[in-house]
Parts: structure tokens; C-alpha cells; sequence
């Protein structure tokens, strides 16, 4: 099985986003990890329904969610709240950032 998880959000981290949903794509063929190729698709229709589709390429297996604002999990969009918290997210994405040395040749 595949993992798909959904995210609402624009830091650089995963873990730092909010989960949204989460579903398995069961029913595909055993593979090395990374060998299977999974088509994920998005589409947030005129009422603000998002509507996320998984498919095996392999099997051909698939499995979707729709995912509603009325139901808590997905909020709107809101371009006043994005001022007030871009700097300060962007900081602790530069700090959580691993420092890297690089050598010359």
C-alpha cells in the first residue's frame, strides 16, 4: 500500500503544514520502495471542494477523497492573514534550514 497524504499550506516542511487527509492506495503490486508510480491529481471545484485521485500506473488501481470546508478540515483561503504571518514563518523555515559547508575542489 501507498500512503497519500493531503496538506493545506506553504511552509518548506511538511510536519510544519496542516493535515488535511490521509488514505492507502491498497491493491498495488509489492515493489522496491520507489519503483511503484503513483499519479496524484487535485481539483478545488467552484464551492471550495477539494478533490484529490491516486492511481497506480502499474494496476491501474485507484482511490479518492473529497475533502469539504464545512466540515473543519479544509479553511479559506485568506490573502489579510498572509502578511501577518509570512515573515515570521519564513525565519523559522531559514533556522530550521542544516547548515552546509562547502568545500572548493
Amino acid at each position: 500500500a501507498v500512503t497519500v497524504r493531503v496538506f493545506q499550506g506553504e511552509r518548506k516542511m511538511a510536519s510544519d503544514n496542516r493535515l488535511l487527509d490521509e488514505f492507502n492506495l491498497d491493491g498495488i503490486p509489492a515493489a522496491p520502495r520507489g519503483v511503484p508510480q503513483i499519479e496524484v491529481k487535485f481539483d478545488i471545484d467552484v464551492n471550495g471542494i477539494l478533490y484529490v485521485w491516486a492511481k497506480d500506473k502499474t494496476s491501474g488501481k485507484e482511490h479518492s477523497v473529497q475533502i469539504n470546508r464545512s466540515s473543519g478540515s479544509l479553511s479559506a483561503f485568506s490573502s489579510s492573514t498572509i502578511p501577518k504571518n509570512q515573515f515570521p514563518l519564513s525565519v523559522v523555515d531559514i533556522d530550521d534550514e542544516p547548515d552546509v559547508d562547502v568545500e572548493p575542489d
